[in-house]
């Protein structure tokens, strides 16, 4: 999740002086220019259009909302896969507006703000959010303050690594081109210019009272789902008071009591707890995974040094501490230090990923045996798979291998109902819904149709079939 959605109005005033503020005001106003972008500009009020009727349809609940929404949902992705080309050019000339309006300098100098701050909010603000949502049963009365207490901590721009880490690839699902690619665009050099007063100072004495006004605001759109995120923590809150009820845990439970203050206490250090669980259990590889990231999340160095330990202890830690790394990649305001420690923990272990990864994946000429599961198993496959609409009928085969106690890997094969587009991001939520005793690979036939064959001439039947 980006914070670039939470950038609007009062933390963006916080975040920009008033000529870079100028300038995203005349980026959004050139979404509704005239001239030869008119129709690129029409599709994009359009595609905003349909979120906003889609989200609207959502909150009622309503009946006739219900089958409205059904065909939303069947339509929308097909809409998105062909209104995305149009849709992206139109950022393109909507930055050319702000430019002309503002200056070149002004729209690169805020472009990279918004990208810097979005960056760090993801990484450090959002967390704490959700674990506050678990922790205690009313949202903050002072939300406003804690988005700008987390704004005065934002730490120095490194230009060159900031556009490093978000030269990514495009996402189809989000018609805003990376951070390099809009600079590039609209021609000036990647600088940041000087910054003046803060824009918010342009609200004067009216702050307090709209400051006011949006916690208000805030808080009650944020009721229902924190209401819904406390519930579903509850049995967490009881086992935590549980353990600090009885005081004395054996290693199991020391870790247990890390992880659970981990995601309920957003204010506690709770790296100090996962060291204690180490000490107690020197070999949990899960320990060293949760103390490294939660150090270098702090843009403390040690933190990679138990991300090495993790791997080397347990070799089944090397694709989730890879997945952290690739996240630090993405992430350009880490500690410089931090970033050259990850960089050789990376090529330590960079030949051990790829042969795990060689492992768990499925080439066209792989051998593959029936899946193997018992039918509680099948069931539970059954019901993560009908969570996810757009997949229609499902195929399970495994890859065998000559070691008994090597871990499986599976090739899902499912028909997708949905666009192209969504194709890509809807197979990674089918992979995190799905409980198996191993590792997936899940693919469709449309890039991958010897896969596919083989897949299907493993299988008498699909293991899933919708409405069956």
């Amino acid at each position: 999740m980006t914070f670039m959605n939470f950038l609007i109005g009062l933390p963006l005033m916080r975040l920009l002086d008033a000529v870079e503020l100028s300038a995203v005001i005349a980026h959004e106003f050139g979404h509704f220019r005239g001239g030869h972008g008119r129709f690129s500009g029409w599709i994009y009020r359009v595609r905003i259009s349909w979120y906003r009727m889609v989200e609207a349809m959502a909150r009622s609940g309503s009946a006739l909302s219900r089958v409205f929404l059904k065909f939303f949902e069947w339509y929308v992705p097909y809409f998105n896969a062909y209104s995305f080309v149009l849709a992206r050019e139109d950022e393109y000339e909507a930055d050319a507006v702000s430019a002309r309006v503002s200056g070149e300098a002004a729209r690169v100098s805020a472009l990279i703000r918004l990208e810097h701050a979005s960056q760090w909010l993801s990484r450090r603000f959002l967390s704490t959010l959700h674990a506050r949502m678990r922790a205690q049963l009313q949202p903050p009365a002072q939300y406003n303050a804690l988005f700008a207490a987390a704004l005065g901590e934002l730490p120095p721009i490194d230009i060159a690594r900031l556009l490093a880490s978000a030269d990514r690839d495009n996402d189809l699902e989000d018609t805003h081109p990376t951070l390099p690619q809009r600079v590039s665009a609209v021609g000036a050099p990647p600088a940041l210019r000087p910054q003046e007063v803060s824009a918010a100072s342009l609200l004067g004495e009216a702050l307090a009272k709209i400051e006011r006004r949006l916690d208000e605001v805030w808080r009650e759109d944020a009721r229902k789902p924190w209401a819904a995120a406390y519930a579903g923590s509850k049995s967490d809150r009881e086992h935590l008071d549980a353990l600090e009820r009885r005081g004395e845990w054996d290693p199991a439970e020391t870790l247990k009591y890390a992880q659970l203050v981990d995601t309920l206490r957003p204010d506690f250090d709770a790296a100090l707890l996962y060291d204690r669980a180490i000490e107690r259990s020197p070999d949990s590889a899960s320990s060293h995974v949760r103390a490294g990231t939660l150090r270098i999340d702090a843009d403390d160095v040690a933190g990679v040094e138990h991300l090495r330990r993790a791997m080397t202890l347990d070799a089944g830690a090397i694709r989730p501490v890879f997945e952290k790394l690739r996240a630090y990649e993405r992430d350009g305001t880490l500690a410089p230090g931090v970033v050259d420690a990850l960089a050789v923990l990376r090529e330590e272990f960079a030949e051990r990923a790829k042969s795990l990864e060689a492992r768990d994946s499925v080439a066209e000429d792989d051998d593959l045996i029936v899946h193997g599961l018992d039918a509680a198993a099948i069931a539970g496959l059954r019901e993560a798979l009908a969570r996810v609409e757009q997949v229609g009928q499902a195929w399970l085969a495994r890859k065998p291998f000559d070691l008994a106690e090597e871990t499986a890997h599976y090739a899902l094969l499912v028909t997708w109902r949905g666009s192209v587009a969504s194709e890509g991001p809807g197979l990674k939520r089918v992979v995190a819904a799905l409980r198996l005793p191993g590792s997936v690979s899940a693919f469709t036939e449309s890039e991958h149709k010897a896969e596919a064959r083989r897949v299907r001439a493993v299988c008498a039947e699909p293991v899933y079939r919708r409405g069956s």
